[in-house]
């Protein structure tokens, strides 16, 4: 394991372009689209020089209890590529809703800078070595992302926005049980052991007890699987892919679910090689996800309600290769989540053309 900065200094680039988006952006209306157009394509530089650094199956630890291996080389890489898509075919699209009369220039300084502070919420998600920072990042991707989907600031946008974020943060809540839960079971019958750390945690499921393993994975699968859209957690993906700009409705379907699938993958992946009654409980949970997302998007038609239910579906292609935690199945399943992932920018980037 080698120590590294890049990190954290992938989180803090989007952070910082952030920052700058929403102090100049009313003065310097150019700096809006400028920003946040420099700081993606410096944020996919460094997830080209982290991928590069661990492609020979090492890990790079860095400050702030910040860890990236090959799972996080891929999302980080993924993120940013499609980002950074987003963005360019943002500022078309939203000077077309300038022009149109439905928003206003002044609330793009609003926009870019949401996009920017989410890209950095979802970087910390993916580079996070500690699962109480795991919860936080994901709760400040779902408060940034709410305020992306009733941009608008309509009466549906609003509504969409305020049940995405009562069922997602509380979903999350049950993680946070799962890792409290896991922590004071380690304090308990793993003394000494640095509970709190995903890399450390594989070390300390054996010591303890099957009812607690279980409950905790239990919790982690409502907690991630609400954030990822997983049956029957998902009823707040079609309304508020329906109501937020095109561009916004690519970042949910095709980065936002997918960060919610990766902190699943981190957990329930260490549990699965000890309990086979994990990989039964997420391949239920998956394949119901499958069938009844897939049904629910032939009878719709809306064309964005049609891809929220579609992409229901396939995550659980994702999560159900992910859950079987053997070589075959992770590895399955991640490339399915890189497929769904370029389809999804690709079907919202022509809708918003």
């Amino acid at each position: 394991m080698t120590e590294s900065f890049l990190p954290v200094a992938l989180i803090g680039v989007p952070l910082v372009a952030s920052i700058v988006i929403f102090t100049l952006g009313r003065w310097f209306p150019r700096c809006r689209e400028g920003v946040a157009l420099a700081g993606t394509l410096l944020t996919l530089y460094l997830a080209v020089l982290i991928v590069r650094a661990i492609s020979g199956g090492g890990a790079l630890h860095g400050y702030l209890q910040t860890y990236a291996d090959g799972l996080s080389g891929l999302v980080v890489l993924l993120v940013s590529i499609v980002t950074l898509i987003i963005i360019a075919y943002s500022v078309r699209y939203m000077n077309h809703e300038v022009q149109q009369g439905t928003t206003t220039p002044q609330r793009l300084v609003i926009y870019y800078g949401l996009v920017m502070l989410s890209l950095a919420a979802m970087m910390w998600v993916c580079l996070t070595n500690n699962m109480i920072w795991l919860y936080v990042a994901l709760e400040g991707t779902t408060l940034t992302t709410a305020l992306l989907v009733c941009f608008y600031w309509n009466r549906e946008g609003l509504e969409a926005s305020y049940k995405y974020l009562i069922l997602v943060v509380a979903g999350l809540c049950f993680a946070l049980f799962a890792t409290v839960l896991l922590y004071s079971a380690a304090g308990q019958y793993a003394p000494g052991r640095p509970a709190l750390l995903l890399t450390e945690l594989g070390r300390i499921v054996p010591n303890i007890p099957r009812s607690i393993s279980l409950l905790a994975v239990a919790f982690f699968v409502v907690g991630f699987g609400t954030k990822a859209g997983l049956v029957p957690f998902h009823a707040w993906l079609p309304d508020a892919h329906s109501e937020a700009p095109a561009p916004i409705s690519a970042l949910l379907s095709g980065l936002v679910i997918k960060v919610g699938a990766y902190a699943l993958a981190r957990t329930i992946t260490i549990f699965a090689p000890h309990y086979n009654a994990v990989i039964v409980f997420v391949a239920i949970m998956a394949s119901a996800s499958m069938l009844i997302g897939i049904l629910m998007a032939w009878a719709q038609d809306d064309l964005k309600r049609l891809l929220a239910f579609h992409s229901v579906s396939q995550i659980g292609y994702v999560i159900e290769g992910l859950g079987f935690g053997t070589y075959l199945g992770i590895y399955g399943g991640l490339f399915h989540l890189v497929n769904h992932t370029i389809l999804r920018r690709y079907c919202f980037s022509a809708w918003a053309r």
